[in-house]
């Protein structure tokens, strides 16, 4: 995982070198140079640490799906091809009330006296 990450990072700084030497120096009149190479590694490091966490959490996420999958069938093949028929189902169903919750949200916030409103 942490391969994976330094070697993302290593090409995301490559080019972001490419980019610096590709700037009009007006750009560098403007900002300092510490300005401009402290954005340049606060970025770079916050991208690699959510990076690295993110690779390992989707291993681990899809481990533990296939590993629930498994364990499921052992149990009752009918009862897990039932779960799976009936999540996209519900799936689906959630994001159309969401649909339109949303579309009525904006009218129920002008009641309880939104931000908007200036109350």
């Amino acid at each position: 995982m942490t391969g994976i990450s330094q070697n993302l990072t290593y090409q995301m700084r490559n080019d972001i070198i490419g980019k610096i030497n590709k700037l009009p120096m007006r750009y560098f009149d403007q900002k300092t140079n510490g300005e401009v190479l402290s954005i340049i590694t606060n970025d770079i490091d916050t991208l690699s640490f959510n990076l690295s966490q993110s690779i390992t959490q989707i291993i681990t996420s899809v481990c533990t799906i296939i590993g629930i999958l498994i364990m499921m069938f052992s149990i009752s093949w009918q009862m897990t091809l039932i779960s799976l028929i009936i999540l996209p189902v519900a799936g689906i169903l959630v994001k159309n009330i969401v649909r339109k919750i949303t579309k009525i949200f904006p009218k129920t916030t002008s009641l309880f006296g939104s931000s908007k409103s200036g109350k």
